[in-house]
């Protein structure tokens, strides 16, 4: 999710057009950050994250609880949302995660058959997943 300089412009444009707004109490102040909210996070996916993502200008935010049809209001405002396996994108979630702005679904793990992914395709959101493990992890 981190880039070098380079591909974080480009990622940023991606990611953040049409730019999100942020309630700046009187004022509306237009972010280009991208924001990815981290559902099912531990405190190792805390760490590796934050310092992976250090000085990239990604805002991260981390939530214990799993994405399903219940939680899926802690992802408005985001740009990117990260699960993992025991979350559920299902159809309603999809739309719902639309409807919040969410663009992108990152899975941290190989196995996507808790996304439906035409579902988030037919409401414009992109998946992406892990393609393989290393054999060294």
């Amino acid at each position: 999710m981190c880039l070098d300089q380079n591909k974080y412009s480009a990622l940023n444009k991606l990611v953040c057009s049409p730019p999100k707004r942020k309630d700046m109490g009187s004022c509306t102040a237009i972010s280009t950050m991208p924001s990815v909210v981290i559902f099912s996070s531990k405190a190792y996916d805390k760490q590796v994250f934050s310092q992976f993502c250090q000085n990239s200008g990604i805002e991260l935010v981390f939530i214990e609880h799993k994405l399903e049809n219940k939680t899926v209001a802690l992802a408005a405002g985001y740009d990117t949302v990260c699960v993992f396996v025991n979350d559920e994108i299902s159809q309603n979630t999809a739309i719902q995660l639309a409807k919040l702005g969410v663009k992108h679904i990152a899975l941290r793990c190989a196995g996507y058959n808790n996304v439906d992914i035409a579902a988030c395709h037919k409401v414009g959101i992109s998946v992406s997943h892990v393609p393989v493990y290393s054999p060294h992890a």
